[in-house]
Formats: structure tokens, sequence, C-alpha cells
């Protein structure tokens, strides 16, 4: 039996995203998107897994009709994502300009 190219496409896909929201975490300042994240990338790695595990499953039609959503949830999800990039490159410069703002209000005080 041969792998299902529709199922290996999906698990690297998972793969990519995990490594996506690794970076995002290594770049965050905020504890809680830092938790977050991780909590998502515990999710998408236990479905890594469990698609592993099927990998040779035979195509259906019935399958390629659930995988269709799938391929739009990917676009979404990837629009997410770079949000989220934004929101990590924010809250890195939110972070620099309060270390300024924190250095005058110390001359100050």
């Amino acid at each position: 039996m041969a792998l299902n190219p529709d199922i290996v496409a999906l698990r690297l896909y998972l793969r990519d995203t995990i490594r996506t929201l690794i970076l995002a975490q290594d770049a965050t300042q905020d504890i809680e998107v830092f938790r977050r994240l991780g909590s998502q990338i515990r999710e998408l790695e236990h479905r890594s897994m469990m698609l592993g595990r099927v990998e040779f499953a035979a195509a259906t039609d019935a399958l390629a009709r659930k995988l269709e959503p799938i391929k739009a949830g990917q676009a979404e999800l990837d629009a997410a994502i770079e949000e989220l990039e934004k929101l990590a490159k924010f809250l890195q410069t939110m972070s620099k300009f309060l270390g300024l703002v924190d250095k005058v209000i110390d001359v100050l005080t």
C-alpha cells in the first residue's frame, strides 16, 4: 500500500505550522501569548502524530470531501499566522518604546 499524498501533505503542513508557531513563541515578550502558542503547538503535534499513523490510508471520495475544507482552512490559518507575526513585532516594538519612556520617567523621579 502506498502513502496517501493528501494525508502526507496535511501532516507536512502541520509540521511547518508548528515550526512557524515555535518561531512566534521565540519572538514574543508576552507570557500569555507564549503559553497560548504552546498550547496550540501541542494540539498541532498531537494531530500530526495521529496523521502519521494513518498515512497509508486509502484515498476515498469521503476522505477527499473532508480534506477540501482543510485547504480553505489552511489559507485562513496562514493569514492568521501573518497577523500573529505582526502582533509579535508590535509587542517587541512596544516593549522597546516603553523602555524608552521608563528612562524618561527615571530621570524625572
